[in-house]
């Protein structure tokens, strides 16, 4: 069993399951990401450098686009030049992709470490090498960008099939609980107490 973030089962699911959250891509685009992030985990790319390879094949959110549009309107209004208005809003759009590309590619990587350390665990139970009581814990980072979801989660307890639910009631069986989110999950290991046969002898 490999319990590292490269294992064999979190490039599985990577390559099988992966890019679930990322939404108004087409179908193609989504088994290239699968690809895409698969291979990142075999060949050790770090999220940053697969986001580079990703912006080249997303676009532009809906929600983004009118933000690009909007953010053009504004400019416009300000009395400025055609060719600055056009230089400004390339910028600003280009800043939203790399943003979508970073995300996606932070996202899908915590996806496939969870998911693929929670599928090495289920391969320890069948193994006999952890016991079936077992629990999972949720861990959060602890700084000034955790989120109203994930806030409550810290230290929530559940059993090894059974879901996390997050603070605004949504539920999942590992992280990620949402886009960005950076939190683990670690392992607590039940012990069984058997209590010891009873002494024959007495004192007084």
């Amino acid at each position: 069993l490999r319990f590292d973030l490269t294992n064999p089962r979190a490039v599985a699911w990577a390559r099988n399951r992966s890019s679930r959250l990322v939404t108004e891509i087409t179908e193609s685009v989504r088994e290239a990401l699968r690809a895409l992030m698969a291979q990142a985990f075999e060949d050790g790319i770090p999220p940053r450098e697969a986001a580079r390879v990703i912006r080249e094949m997303v676009g532009l959110t809906d929600a983004q686009a009118l933000a690009v549009a909007k953010r053009r309107l504004e400019l416009l209004a300000e009395d400025r030049t055609v060719e600055q208005v056009a230089r400004m809003v390339e910028r600003y759009a280009t800043k939203l992709l790399n943003y979508r590309a970073e995300s996606i590619a932070r996202t899908e990587t915590i996806a496939a470490s969870s998911n693929g350390q929670q599928e090495l665990w289920r391969q320890a139970i069948d193994k006999g090498l952890l016991t079936r009581d077992a629990e999972r814990v949720w861990i959060v980072t602890p700084d000034d960008r955790l989120c109203p979801i994930c806030e409550p989660m810290d230290g929530q307890t559940v059993g090894m099939e059974e879901e996390f639910e997050g603070g605004d009631g949504s539920r999942a069986l590992t992280p990620p609980i949402h886009v960005q989110c950076r939190c683990a999950v670690g392992l607590r290991l039940c012990r069984r107490i058997t209590r010891a046969p009873a002494s024959r002898f007495t004192t007084a």
